[in-house]
């Protein structure tokens, strides 16, 4: 689960089409990361989550790294301004073996929701797990 941080202040400053171009530069970014098999779902607002089946803990935490770092070096050119922006990661590994149960799906949420804000309690930016 991630979230733009300051996402708001951007809207507030920029207005929602700079918000909305964000946006689309956010996730261009993560399709040219992500496999084929990948999935990115916008959550909520500037809240998406990404579903990378069959992947280590390890691995996922370098694609969303990844993503972290490339999106923290881009910017958005708009109305002869520079607008950049960071996203804080939550992660939460589920090894269907031993721990995927559908009934739990509002607890593995919940639990991608925590590490989230607890990447952004630690100064944003970050991926946490």
């Amino acid at each position: 689960m991630c979230d733009l941080d300051y996402f708001k202040n951007i809207n507030d400053t920029y207005g929602h089409v700079a918000g909305d171009q964000l946006l689309k530069l956010f996730v261009n970014i993560v399709k040219k990361t992500l496999r084929n098999s990948d999935v990115i779902i916008r959550y909520g607002g500037e809240e998406f989550l990404m579903i990378l089946p069959s992947i280590t803990q390890v691995q996922g935490v370098n694609v969303l790294e990844k993503i972290r770092e490339e999106f923290s070096k881009s910017s958005l050119e708009f109305n002869d301004t520079t607008i950049s922006c960071t996203v804080s990661i939550g992660m939460l590994e589920i090894r269907p073996k031993f721990l995927f149960n559908e009934k739990f799906i509002d607890k593995y949420l919940t639990l991608a929701d925590q590490n989230l804000y607890l990447a952004k309690e630690r100064g944003r930016n970050r991926v946490m797990f």
